[in-house]
């Protein structure tokens, strides 16, 4: 059972449309990688850098003709892009290359060029025509290997949300202490993190607590009071710290410096 798509797209012989694409793409998302764009720009770009640019031009260096349907291209092209993802980033780790988004985007554009090249080449030597995106007869079967191809990098990028949540936890965005006019009254404060919850702020001066607060946050959400420090307090160093639930290891930690003895 089929059922109707697209029609076909020819291409002159020595113009490899699905090639140029890659190329252009590959570029795009390298200079988004460089450059501060918008997220709604850098996002699909630096996606299809990781997840389907370098494989198609790979395969396609290697294959070259038609003896693999559109369908079939695709679903190969993500699954060995994100194999090359990973590969990636194991061999820059045993060079001692810094993995950041710069290097892996440069690694990645690299491979994806390289193979789209080598693919153009191959198909001007063996005289095979531009592109057909051809998918006027699709079988069911083929759908269903598109669907599984998209649970694939959807579980992707479920598991390393998680496993970058699990390695890095979801810290409060910030936590303050700041003089004001007068040097022995202090505002301190707190936003908690994207999960809220509970928490225990303490103020210590010279080793001794002063202060405690227990508050219960919701997401994001800021809190703040302001506190009148002694002459005694404020001549030695103040540290504010902020602690989630019940851990004893503080999360963020402020530090006051004590106030000259000529402070008035």
């Amino acid at each position: 059972m089929t059922r109707e798509f697209f029609g076909s797209v020819q291409s002159p012989r020595w113009m490899q449309l699905d090639l140029a694409i890659v190329i252009a793409l590959a570029l795009a998302a390298f200079v988004s990688a460089l450059m501060s764009v918008s997220v709604v720009i850098a996002l699909p770009l630096v996606a299809s850098l990781v997840l389907f640019l370098p494989g198609y031009a790979l395969l396609n260096a290697v294959i070259v003709g038609s003896s693999l349907s559109a369908l079939e291209r695709v679903v190969i092209a993500i699954a060995a892009s994100i194999s090359m993802t990973i590969a990636v980033g194991l061999l820059m780790a045993v060079l001692g290359i810094s993995i950041e988004r710069v290097t892996w985007a440069l690694a990645l554009t690299g491979i994806s060029l390289a193979g789209a090249v080598v693919a153009w080449v191959r198909r001007l030597r063996n005289g095979v025509p531009g592109p057909t995106l051809s998918f006027a007869r699709t079988e069911w079967r083929q759908m269903a290997i598109v669907v599984i191809a998209g649970l694939i990098v959807a579980n992707v990028l479920a598991a390393n949300r998680i496993i970058a949540v699990d390695q890095f936890g979801l810290p409060p965005a910030q936590l303050w202490m700041i003089e004001g006019n007068d040097p022995y009254n202090v505002n301190v404060g707190f936003r908690a993190d994207s999960g809220g919850g509970d928490y225990r702020l303490t103020v210590s001066a010279g080793g001794q607590l002063i202060h405690e607060f227990d508050v219960t946050a919701k997401p994001s959400e800021t809190w703040e009071t302001n506190l009148a420090l002694t002459p005694q307090e404020r001549a030695q160093q103040v540290i504010a710290r902020l602690y989630a639930d019940d851990d004893q290891i503080e999360q963020r930690d402020v530090v006051l410096q004590p106030l000259p003895s000529n402070a008035p």
